[in-house]
């Protein structure tokens, strides 16, 4: 089987099953999903198998070395919280909504009470 006959396989078990391969054998075995400790991952090349730590000497070496070029910090800087000026917002918008609700429930009952009220009076 050619290595893009292989992908394609990989690619429509992922989308019909929700994970690849679908069918376990020798041409297709498991691989553990990814997480942050083995960094597993499937090498797709004449043959099929799952690996882990793709390349980590490398990645090692880029993340001692390049930082000290350019006088960086070598961790990654936490994405700061952009959306929570939003989050206030959408909360406003909900107590507003929520409050015109309640408005319309009551006025709809008092109608339907004052409605109800005339009806009666108006028979002799």
């Amino acid at each position: 089987m050619q290595i893009r006959e292989r992908i394609l396989t990989l690619w429509t078990d992922f989308a019909k099953h929700g994970h690849s391969p679908h069918f376990v054998n020798y041409e297709f075995p498991r691989w553990k999903p990814f997480d942050g400790q083995t960094l597993s991952y499937y090498r797709i090349g004449n043959d099929l198998r799952p690996e882990s730590s793709y390349r980590q000497s490398e990645a090692n070496f880029w993340s001692h070395h390049l930082p000290g070029l350019f006088g960086v910090s070598p961790f990654v800087q936490p994405l700061s919280n952009k959306g929570r000026p939003y989050a206030a917002l959408a909360w406003t918008m909900v107590a507003v909504s929520v409050t015109m609700f309640l408005l319309i429930v009551i006025l709809l009952a008092t109608l339907y009470y004052q409605r109800k009220r005339q009806s009666f009076s108006a028979q002799p």
